[in-house]
């Protein structure tokens, strides 16, 4: 049978599992009423990609066209549905990548016999002029 749910985002840092139970009334961080609640907030801040999401009503994924993310709140089109016990929300944020600047590194950024010509390609080497 093929593949019939969306790609998951590969290569998420700080990967969470944020788990929510049913309740009759008052319900805490972690918990939701079926049938009423129709926003989640995820216990860490700065999620803002619906594609970082994955999120599942009791083992059952659900289509990312059906909910929005906005400040680290998950808002469903609906009210989760009653008879719902369990949602889990997977989900975790691109990690930040850098790298340096053309030209940031000199000669004195490197430490003595750290580069040999067996490092370094015949095209990538400009040999100063000597005075």
């Amino acid at each position: 049978m093929p593949f019939l749910g969306r790609t998951v985002v590969t290569n998420l840092a700080d990967y969470h599992v944020d788990s929510y139970t049913h309740v009759g009334s008052s319900p805490s961080s972690s918990q939701f009423i079926a049938g009423t609640t129709t926003s989640l907030t995820l216990t860490n801040a700065g999620v803002e990609d619906e594609q970082a999401l994955s999120v599942y009503f009791n083992g059952l994924h659900q289509q990312h066209n059906t909910y929005t993310i906005s400040n680290s709140v998950v808002t469903f089109d609906a009210a989760i549905p009653t008879g719902t016990d369990k949602v889990e929300i997977h989900y975790g944020t691109q990690p930040v990548t850098s790298g340096l600047a053309a030209d940031s590194v000199d000669s004195n950024q490197l430490v003595d016999g750290s580069i040999d010509t067996a490092h370094i390609g015949d095209d990538q080497v400009t040999l100063a002029k000597m005075a």
